[in-house]
């Protein structure tokens, strides 16, 4: 596993590509395992346009909730730990290099950057593992209760990409934290703390 510095993503490209007649070398696949795993997500709250989406696993790592969040109401976010006996399921997006600064700076400032092999058999039907990039953190963190509000996300986007229906059934049964009204303000909040956050970081990075 290689884990980059945290401001690696946010160079990846110092020259944004253009839209129109980029070669593939533009490219590269992201995995995403938490709330990006939706195209309407990404797109909608990370201003990230996505070629391409292909439902995947990733061997040897397990999902986590142990990266801390907005406390009260965000008390965990996801994260991949390294697992031999496990797989982690999440969702490979194609996308321009130039877009993975948005995400990075759309998140806290705990995940690094990885490589990982994923497998996605509607991308090779071969079974050859894929190369992406992915968000990890600290593995030694205690797991905490994510929201019910940010498994929901998780949920849909596990749905809408077509994951396993054991897996997507693992996240129905995880007990979700609900705070009376502040758990009703935490989608709105937390939308305008990623907003403003990711504002400021490209903004310094100009």
């Amino acid at each position: 596993m290689h884990r980059s510095p945290k401001n690696t993503a946010a160079e990846t490209s110092a020259h944004p590509a253009q839209t129109n007649d980029i070669s593939d070398n533009d490219f590269a696949y992201y995995f995403a395992y938490g709330s990006n795993m939706s195209q309407r997500y990404l797109s909608k709250f990370r201003n990230v346009q996505v070629h391409a989406s292909h439902a995947a696993a990733l061997p040897g790592y397990r999902l986590a909730f142990n990266l801390p969040g907005i406390i009260p109401f965000e008390p965990a976010f996801a994260n991949l730990i390294p697992d031999a006996n496990a797989t982690a399921h999440g969702v490979i997006h194609r996308i321009a290099i130039a877009d993975f600064p948005k995400i990075f700076a759309s998140e806290l400032e705990n995940y690094g950057l990885t490589t990982v092999q994923v497998h996605a058999p509607s991308l090779n039907n071969d079974h050859t593992p894929t190369s992406a990039q992915t968000l990890t953190g600290d593995d030694t963190t205690a797991e905490a209760m994510p929201s019910r509000r940010y498994l929901r996300l998780l949920i849909a986007g596990a749905v809408e990409q077509g994951l396993p229906e054991e897996y997507i059934e693992e996240l129905r049964d995880r007990q979700g934290l609900y705070v009376p009204f502040l758990s009703e303000c935490a989608g709105a909040f937390t939308k305008a703390h990623v907003y403003w956050n990711a504002r400021q970081k490209l903004g310094q990075k100009r």
